[in-house]
């Protein structure tokens, strides 16, 4: 039990470390190699500070002035153990830190540090875990309009994309909880899991949940009776692609023009889109009704339904009143959007 306790501990160390973790850990070694030094020099030889520090320095570094004062043979034996482990550790140490310098470690690891400080730095931000091909059309969707995404992946090539497109991201498994706290889960809005493997999913489901109890969580499902366990474990939604796909292409077939009009793929600020905004406390706009807001003159966009207490009104009436808390469902350009998401706070 004490032996399975250490080793979780070192690792875990060596995780919240990151790239610098074999430096870290070489310069600890270190450290507990001079305090053995002083306990020889000045506890069991009995010379000052100065002294002992002084031949702890030449011994590990191989230096060979001499000793300082004459030992004992007590000390010898103990010095003994002191070079074997000291130089070893010192050469480590120097050999870590030239591998820092020569293959671009210190640089990745600055890299990752400012990268964990933006993540940090995110409130109401997106969770994507998994970069495959689910989650690679997720995070480009999303990160085609405002929001901000974190993205959870140990794949080495998929990791390589993601530094290419400039996308922040955490290299590690999405189910670990220090992992899922370094992304940002207790202040994130949007939890997308698009892992291919349905227990991790579930497992994913929960572990968030409790972490964050207002989360918004989507997950992917492969099969139809996969659903049920996601809902039970915690999922929002439910998403099953290759359903979707197939009603997009029947769709294609049975309303072809409608679906070329309508299309929930932004390409560019000219896109029509389909927004939802909620109205948060110190809106503009509260208390006024739809006709004095008239969204198609003033933002040229359709309101086509109200969300009040989970009660949708489609094609409101004119006189309906917009409150706190009411969702809008609107559609429109892009830009139009953005437009009115700035005027509504």
């Amino acid at each position: 039990m004490g032996t399975k306790k250490i080793t979780s501990y070192y690792w875990g160390l060596k995780y919240r470390l990151g790239a610098y973790s074999t430096f870290i850990i070489g310069i600890l070694f270190l450290i507990l190699i001079f305090c053995f030094g002083f306990y020889i020099y000045m506890g069991v030889e009995g010379w000052n500070f100065v002294d002992s520090f002084y031949m702890i320095v030449i011994t590990i570094s191989t230096l060979g002035y001499g000793e300082v004062h004459p030992l004992s043979d007590k000390g010898m034996v103990l010095t003994s153990i002191l070079i074997f482990f000291g130089i070893g550790c010192f050469f480590y140490l120097t050999a870590e830190f030239a591998r820092f310098i020569t293959n671009g470690t210190l640089q990745d690891a600055w890299v990752k540090r400012r990268m964990k400080k933006m993540i940090n730095s995110l409130e109401n931000h997106c969770i994507v875990c998994g970069y495959g091909r689910l989650g690679k059309v997720v995070v480009d969707v999303l990160t085609g309009t405002d929001f901000e995404v974190v993205v959870v992946e140990r794949n080495k090539e998929k990791i390589k994309r993601l530094e290419e497109n400039r996308i922040l991201y955490l290299d590690g498994d999405a189910s670990r909880d220090e992992i899922l706290l370094d992304a940002g889960i207790k202040c994130a809005k949007y939890l997308v899991i698009a892992l291919a493997d349905e227990t991790a999913s579930v497992y994913l489901s929960l572990v968030a949940r409790e972490m964050n109890k207002d989360l918004y969580i989507v997950a992917h499902a492969s099969q139809a009776d996969h659903i049920p366990r996601l809902k039970l474990a915690g999922a929002n939604k439910v998403v099953l692609p290759y359903s979707l796909g197939g009603l997009r292409m029947a769709q294609n077939i049975l309303v072809p023009n409608l679906v070329d009009f309508y299309d929930f793929t932004p390409e560019g600020d000219t896109s029509i889109r389909l927004e939802e905004h909620t109205i948060l406390a110190g809106s503009k706009i509260i208390g006024k009704t739809v006709l004095e807001l008239n969204f198609s003159k003033q933002y040229d966009l359709i309101l086509f339904a109200i969300e009040k207490e989970n009660i949708k009104t489609f094609n409101p009436a004119e006189t309906e009143t917009v409150s706190v808390g009411d969702i809008l469902f609107l559609m429109g350009r892009t830009e139009n959007q953005r437009k009115l998401m700035k005027d509504l706070k």
